[in-house]
């Protein structure tokens, strides 16, 4: 995979900020805003980071018309071939009357935010079937951004199924911070940390090109300390590796893969000039004794080299060869750096938990989250980090089953390829519902995670 960003032909990245509002007091301005949209515009085309093109990119500030912006929208959409990036900035408000999130423009009245503002769930279907964009994604900084992660069904998913991936990034699950205006050159909390991880920090140790999936862990780590909402995200197997921005951090030289690392350990002893891997038995222990221990005796190395040729001739001369069988060689199976982390996410329903209304749906792919458990569904990310944070996989729940024909419990199974060996814990994520950390042998043998009041073994 190429370390570099491939932003190709018939890509277009769509800016959205509404630092103006004109229509409802209660949606205050920010300056903040407008200098979020200015900045993502420079990481994508000035900063040489991410690959785009000036013409590929398309800013849209203080828009007023939903209905004309929506049709603007999907006229770029249809027109998109390769990337479709789409990013907003501004006052979001989740409708009264539907639950969905409505993006806030300039004209947008706050009392009716779903008829005179841009509903996401538009937006989504835009995505979905509006487009033949190879590569969907989605970011987007305002209040009560992480109900499109809940809100995205399984049965939107499987529109998908036909298509390359989709990606989500969301600011914050309820309200966002926004700095005020006499606070500087502020920047949103959200977009200011993303902007300054990826033009200004990088990843120092870390790979040359940064992919969605490396970047949410490290995002989410930098907000989290410094007492900021909590970010989320949505993501399909194959969009998590689409390469974003190169790293800034600027490293020099190539990082070793692990099965590159694992090949070195095991064939770190020169081998003779015969077929691959084989060694001679009486020429090998001399040279590799010279080489370990640097005997040079004053003279050159071509010498030494030659010395040390001539002595292993006379050596294996006056051997004498070995009577019996030969020596059983011990076994060289080498285990494989990585494995598959697989395990299951149950959801069981208890009597008690009718109050919140239906939690689970059954279809005929299969069980899901539903509800206030709406986060917990088919394509929803397992990402799987180190002790330090850093992301080592990712992964999706897949549909589910009801054990047993049981409709209070559903159990949803998950797995997380190329996730390396040798690591002291593996920590798994999924969705905002905590961060379960475990050994290396639970992780190797099949983890069991859920949201289980009562405790997740069959009733």
């Amino acid at each position: 995979m190429s370390s570099d960003p491939r932003i190709p032909d018939g890509s277009r990245a769509i800016l959205i900020g509404v630092p103006r509002y004109e229509k409802d007091a209660r949606y205050r301005s920010y300056t903040a805003v407008g200098n979020s949209v200015e900045g993502m515009y420079k990481l994508l085309v000035e900063s040489s980071l991410c690959g785009w093109r000036e013409e590929q990119v398309e800013k849209i500030i203080n828009p007023a018309n939903a209905g004309q912006l929506m049709g603007r929208l999907r006229q770029l959409a249809a027109e998109t071939t390769g990337v479709l990036l789409l990013y907003f900035v501004g006052h979001g408000q989740p409708s009264e009357h539907t639950g969905e999130l409505c993006l806030a423009i300039t004209d947008t009245d706050h009392a009716n935010p779903d008829a005179t503002g841009l509903e996401y769930s538009k937006i989504k279907r835009m995505l979905h079937s509006g487009t033949p964009a190879a590569t969907r994604i989605v970011i987007l900084d305002c209040c009560y951004s992480g109900i499109v992660i809940g809100g995205l069904g399984p049965d939107d998913l499987a529109d998908l199924s036909d298509c390359a991936g989709a990606y989500t990034l969301t600011a914050a699950d309820e309200r966002a911070r926004v700095p005020l205006d006499d606070q500087g050159n502020p920047r949103t909390a959200f977009t200011g940390e993303l902007l300054d991880l990826l033009a200004r920090d990088g990843v120092p140790d870390g790979p040359p090109g940064l992919t969605l999936g490396k970047i949410f862990p490290l995002l989410r780590q930098r907000l989290m300390t410094k007492g900021l909402p909590r970010p989320n995200q949505r993501s399909d197997d194959s969009v998590a590796a689409f390469v974003f921005a190169r790293n800034a951090a600027g490293l020099a030289g190539t990082a070793v893969s692990p099965t590159a690392a694992a090949t070195h350990v095991h064939s770190d002893e020169p081998a003779d000039s015969g077929e691959p891997g084989t060694r001679d038995s009486s020429t090998g222990p001399l040279i590799r004794w010279l080489t370990r221990h640097r005997v040079f005796l004053g003279a050159s190395l071509g010498t030494v080299l030659a010395a040390a040729a001539a002595a292993a001739v006379v050596f294996a001369m006056n051997s004498t060869p070995p009577v019996g069988p030969p020596t059983p060689k011990p076994s060289t199976t080498v285990q494989p750096s990585t494995f598959t982390l697989s395990g299951t996410f149950t959801i069981k329903v208890s009597s008690s938990d009718v109050r919140y209304g239906p939690l689970i749906k059954t279809t005929a792919r299969g069980c899901y989250g539903t509800g206030v458990y709406a986060d917990i569904s088919a394509g929803t990310a397992v990402v799987i980090t180190d002790p330090e944070g850093q992301q080592v996989g990712v992964g999706a729940l897949q549909y589910g089953q009801l054990p047993n024909g049981n409709s209070n419990t559903c159990v949803m199974p998950f797995s997380v390829p190329g996730v390396p060996r040798g690591l002291p814990s593996y920590s798994i994520t999924i969705s905002h519902r905590g961060t379960q950390v475990e050994t290396p042998q639970v992780a190797q043998t099949g983890v069991a995670l859920g949201l289980c009041p009562n405790g997740c073994e069959p009733s």
